[in-house]
């Protein structure tokens, strides 16, 4: 079997997994039932499968039922579920095949929330589309949008994350967020929704973001990591195992490079290389057999870490290899091992890890 390798990115849906490669192309498995893995026939597929139409991809990423990617130049495609107009085509039908998003200008990230999609372009302007009955388009809220609209009340972003239903953004100077809110996942003290941008409470100098299913983490550019939001599982560390609507430092043993949330857990990256998980344990999405754990525990085997991407129930690493590796759950196959079971400890895609 073929590992991939030559990885340049890595993103995880509900119940699928895609990689870009730097000369293969862009690779997905796992669950197929909206056509997510780029081709037809709605069966899943636990062993990575070559999408076709997306050549020279240099970025991908994963909804609960839809992807997107980015091709060389700019252009991009998506591809999976569209009843809430996620891909951005101007329809609200299913696409097992990618297509050009309509109207869009060259993109340098993309991201995809539960049925929504952003992208960022070079000058930090933010586009969105999909689903926005929560306001996580920015666009003053209606029920769907299907192309791409202008989030007017960010500017400047250097970064942006997609969660369940709302969406953050990292400029110059704040961490702003918008949309769903019913946990705290905005960060601005309170329960509200919102359809526009509103600052993160306390002004975090950030680096990154990356947003759960309810709940936000941001990396300051000291390294430190804040999270709010849904915090019921632990995913905002120790501290505050309850939802927590203003941003809450986790302690961790070294500076935090790189972070990804999940349904009901958190990872990050450290500078050293380690990855360490905490929160909703179930299936083995913190990369080892224990009881889920509001405390960071390290993953076990998994060294050299530079990405970080976290789906419902499980999790996966780009290593400096350029290889990836995945862990946690594998019901349909979203661990790209050809063995579709749950698996707590580290599984490379394709073969056991060393």
């Amino acid at each position: 079997m073929q590992t991939l390798t030559a990885v340049t990115s890595v993103a995880t849906g509900l119940l699928h997994t895609c990689a870009a490669t730097r000369a293969a192309g862009l690779f997905c498995w796992g669950g197929n039932g909206a056509g997510q893995l780029g081709h037809e026939g709605g069966a899943t597929q636990p062993l990575p499968a070559a999408v076709l139409l997306v050549s020279n991809p240099v970025g991908v990423a994963a909804g609960a039922a839809h992807t997107c990617a980015i091709r060389q130049g700019g252009a991009t495609f998506c591809w999976g579920a569209n009843a809430d107009g996620q891909l951005g085509d101007g329809s609200t039908s299913a696409l097992p095949i990618p297509a050009a998003v309509s109207g869009l200008g060259a993109s340098v990230d993309v991201v995809a929330g539960g049925s929504f999609s952003c992208a960022r372009d070079a000058h930090g302007a933010l586009f969105c589309w999909g689903d926005d009955h929560f306001g996580q388009l920015g666009l003053g809220r209606a029920v769907l949008r299907a192309r791409p609209a202008a989030v007017a009340s960010v500017t400047g972003a250097t970064d942006v994350a997609a969660g369940g239903a709302h969406t953050c953004a990292v400029t110059a100077d704040a961490v702003t967020c918008w949309g769903a809110n019913e946990a705290g996942q905005l960060g601005d003290a309170t329960v509200v929704d919102r359809a526009g941008a509103a600052p993160v409470k306390g002004g975090i100098d950030a680096i990154g973001v990356a947003a759960g299913l309810a709940h936000t983490c941001a990396i300051a550019s000291g390294g430190a990591l804040w999270c709010w939001g849904r915090g019921l599982a632990g995913q905002l560390g120790p501290n505050h195992m309850i939802d927590t609507p203003s941003p809450t430092g986790v302690e961790l043993p070294g500076n935090a490079r790189g972070v990804a949330a999940g349904d009901a857990h958190t990872c990050a990256a450290l500078d050293d290389g380690r990855a360490l998980c905490w929160g909703a344990n179930d299936d083995g999405q913190l990369g080892t057999d224990r009881a889920s754990s509001p405390l960071p525990v390290p993953v076990p085997g998994l060294t050299k870490v530079v990405q970080l991407a976290a789906g419902a129930a499980h999790t996966c690493a780009r290593l400096e290899d350029r290889t990836v590796s995945c862990w946690g759950g594998n019901t349909a196959g979203q661990l790209g091992d050809g063995d579709p079971l749950s698996q707590p400890t580290c599984k490379l895609a394709r073969l056991a890890c060393r």
